[in-house]
């Protein structure tokens, strides 16, 4: 009898071992099943981590690069008034810039092409009244360039540096976006007694009527003798910037340019 208990209980021991081996199984492979689901699950939120990361970037720099037309034009001045925008060496426009109120005035021109013909809206407001103004005391002003593009300067620039130098050019022609005419808020002008762009316009009696009136209609001549120190540029007599009323008579009855106005 104590045989057969023993070979009983040798039958019994590999069926608990089999069961034994067979619930390690299954429990390794809850493990490892639980082990992949928790990996992805990980590699998953890291990649929406990622992904909302490269999303908020999209958005910055996408918010950083889209700078509207007003927020140029309000960019280095008083954001109070969009008239007053410094445009010189230091400060410019983004090279598409264009306002969006161009139209031509109903004056006497003599621009070089369709696109100079154009100011801002106000301007050519204040020009047309100035204009006749002008003529009723005898004074036929003459409109030369108003409005340009980024482009249009560049041939600019470089047509005066082909003809007289880099140093020559840079004494009063602007870089290409460093320009007031693409504010669209200058023009140059001249009159019926003189048409060339040089000091000796000043000489003129159509130059003693705008010193004496131009402010009155919003204009400063931009460019004054003794300031080229501070505007970087060469004497313009005929180089007309539209600051609206208030600042232009504050500007002229002081003397001042434009950047001493505005520090």
């Amino acid at each position: 009898m104590k045989n057969l208990k023993s070979n009983k209980k040798f039958i019994i021991s590999p069926n608990i071992f089999i069961v034994f081996i067979l619930f390690l199984i299954v429990i390794s492979t809850n493990l490892i099943n639980k082990s992949i689901k928790d990996n992805k699950t990980i590699n998953n939120d890291i990649n929406n981590k990622d992904s909302i990361s490269n999303n908020v970037a999209s958005i910055n720099s996408k918010n950083n690069n889209e700078t509207t037309s007003e927020d140029i034009n309000l960019l280095y001045n008083n954001p109070n008034d969009e008239y007053l925008v410094l445009v010189n060496k230091e400060h410019s426009l983004e090279e598409n810039y264009e306002p969006n109120d161009l139209v031509i005035p109903n004056i006497p021109l003599q621009t070089s092409s369709d696109m100079t013909a154009h100011v801002r809206y106000q301007v050519a407001v204040e020009l047309e009244n100035m204009f006749n103004d002008a003529k009723k005391d005898g004074i036929n002003l003459i409109g030369i360039s108003g409005y340009r593009s980024c482009d249009y300067q560049t041939t600019v620039y470089n047509d005066a540096v082909a003809n007289e130098g880099v140093v020559a050019a840079d004494s009063y022609v602007a870089h290409p976006g460093h320009s007031e005419h693409q504010t669209g808020l200058s023009i140059d002008i001249l009159s019926s007694e003189y048409s060339t762009l040089d000091e000796g316009f000043e000489n003129t009696e159509a130059f003693k009527w705008l010193s004496e009136n131009i402010n009155s209609y919003g204009f400063i001549i931009r460019y004054p003798k003794g300031k080229e120190d501070i505007t970087g540029y060469s004497y313009e007599p005929w180089h007309l910037r539209y600051v609206g009323k208030n600042a232009a008579k504050e500007i002229t009855e002081n003397q001042l340019t434009l950047e001493e106005y505005l520090k």
